[in-house]
């Protein structure tokens, strides 16, 4: 094993013998802790260890803190509410008013509660973990960590935290922020995403001095590893897209790009869009492409999950009524319930008085579907997102259950019918791997 260094130290990417480095212990700290990623389950773990009296280092290859929610599309929702999302130490005094917090609403929640527990000062952005190996003789954790990380610019990369002025907050959004991302996602419709958002240069201002930072792809970064007690991974596994083969793909002269790579649905402006995927992102991204396409269909692989709306026909949150007096009575009940529910649903829709037309609309196609695949709440998958449904009764979306292959310019089903398209959204999920892992377990 290579020797180790008591004091910071690092060598160039690319040395075969990199220096280690032991971080501190000193000033009572109990163990030396490495946590990978500064997403909401990061920060919460180093709240607590930190409140154990450890040392705690984050890792965080994005520029800011947020995880998912700082690369995510355009008009994302968490499909919890704010009553079961928040932390039980952190409240914001709105219990008695959930609601189901934007993308951004969500990054400044995680942003104050940062604040409130000091978790910035145990941050280092831009720094990517490349390696994680257990050392067998002594148990330490070898960690690598490279720094100078490259992230695209997103909305969330202008969303400065509470602890800059308000002037400099503003700038950064709508005058700096504005002008990157108009010029970012004009060269991204040229030249393709996935051609540029890995080498665009641009200026952002750094989330904790506030100064402004040229963000480039660099050919040569620093390369430090570090020894640790204990490690936790939080980097989540939104990371590697699993992009299946789509019969006849070869053929289709349209783009074929996977959620990882959508962000905006102005892209779509006047096309037909395919969307390959019924889960929770590809709800919400087949409703709100339905709001710029000029057609859109989206298809599942069989059933789709059970559908749970986010909002009741009162408007209270649905997820308030997750307990396990529920949850634990047997799949059979569980099942029985179910089905009464959907028909209620269906009740609901013809003769409630509270809600909307387009609302009840909205009800009765939902409990339809869930019928008309038999699902409950107790089945396998759901999706707690009518966004898709929503798309069907208001702009005339398409659903299709069954196999598809790909000609020239549409899609031809299984049972013979077409849909004429220009792009393809891959909505098909992520593949669970950690490319740092180097474990014998």
């Amino acid at each position: 094993m290579p020797r180790a260094k008591s004091h910071a130290s690092s060598t160039s990417a690319g040395s075969t013998e990199p220096v280690l480095v032991l971080p501190p212990k000193g000033q009572g700290f109990k163990k030396t802790i490495c946590i990978i990623g500064a997403g909401a389950s990061g920060l919460g773990a180093a709240k607590e260890l930190t409140n154990l009296g450890h040392k705690v280092m984050i890792f965080e290859q994005n520029i800011r803190i947020g995880g998912v929610y700082a690369v995510s599309y355009d008009n994302t929702m968490l499909t919890t509410s704010s009553i079961l999302t928040a932390y039980s130490d952190y409240s914001t005094g709105l219990e008695n008013k959930p609601k189901f917090y934007s993308d951004e609403e969500y990054l400044e929640y995680l942003d104050a509660y940062s604040h409130k527990f000091g978790l910035y000062d145990h941050i280092q952005f831009r720094s990517e973990v490349t390696k994680a190996t257990k050392c067998p003789k002594s148990g330490k954790w070898v960690v690598t960590v490279k720094d100078g990380a490259y992230t695209c610019p997103h909305r969330a990369t202008y969303l400065l935290g509470s602890a800059h002025s308000q002037k400099l907050r503003d700038y950064a959004k709508n005058d700096l922020g504005k002008r990157s991302l108009e010029d970012f996602f004009g060269k991204a419709e040229e030249q393709g995403f996935k051609n540029i958002k890995d080498t665009y240069e641009y200026t952002y201002v750094d989330h904790t001095t506030g100064e402004e930072v040229t963000m480039t792809a660099q050919d040569k970064r620093t390369e430090t590893t570090y020894l640790f007690d204990s490690l936790v991974v939080c980097s989540g596994t939104n990371k590697f897209a699993i992009m299946p083969h789509f019969a006849g793909e070869e053929r289709f002269q349209g783009p074929i790009v996977h959620t990882n790579d959508y962000k905006k649905p102005e892209i779509y402006h006047g096309k037909r869009v395919l969307i390959i995927g019924a889960g929770e992102s590809g709800s919400d991204i087949c409703n709100e492409i339905a709001s710029c396409a000029s057609k859109v269909c989206i298809v599942a692989r069989g059933k789709h999950g059970h559908i749970i709306p986010r909002k009741q026909s009162d408007g209270r949150v649905t997820d308030l009524n997750t307990n396990r007096c529920r949850y634990s009575n047997p799949y059979i009940f569980g099942d029985w319930v179910g089905w009464a529910n959907q028909h209620a649903k269906r009740f609901v829709s013809q003769y409630g008085d509270d809600s909307t037309e387009e609302e009840r609309r909205i009800l009765s196609k939902i409990g339809e579907l869930n019928l008309s695949q038999k699902t409950s709440a107790f089945s396998k998958f759901g999706c707690k997102n009518e966004g898709f449904v929503i798309a069907m009764v208001t702009k005339g979306a398409e659903l299709h259950r069954d196999g598809f292959r790909l000609e020239e310019n549409k899609a031809v089903f299984e049972d013979g019918s077409e849909f004429i398209c220009d792009a393809v959204v891959a909505c098909t999920g992520y593949v669970n791997a950690f490319a740092f892992w180097e474990h014998p377990d």
